[in-house]
């Protein structure tokens, strides 16, 4: 089942605000899952176009278990090699007060 396109207005314009860590302009909401948002954005010195996932705790969860369960997720699929599956290249902990 795939999800439904998200919208600027359906996630608030704090999540749309660009760059990332200086790395990635954010072009635009593709979708909304469990545990995270996925935008379209450019990786600033390459000019590539790049999925990035930005991890989303519920209200009432705690943060660290979280985080720690999206890092465990991008270490494994960090390890994949197949055409039919999309590449993991990068991972990154939020600034300090961001």
């Amino acid at each position: 089942m795939m999800n439904a396109p998200v919208t600027a207005s359906s996630i608030g314009p704090a999540l749309l605000a660009p760059p990332v860590h200086d790395r990635y302009d954010i072009l635009r909401a593709l979708a909304r899952g469990g545990m995270a948002m996925v935008h379209l954005a450019r990786e600033v010195d390459t000019g590539r176009e790049v999925a990035l996932k930005h991890l989303v705790v519920p209200e009432g969860q705690r943060p660290a278990e979280w985080r720690l369960r999206f890092q465990q997720e991008f270490h494994l699929a960090a390890r994949l090699r197949h055409p039919y599956i999309v590449a993991t290249y990068d991972y990154a902990e939020p600034r300090e007060g961001h």
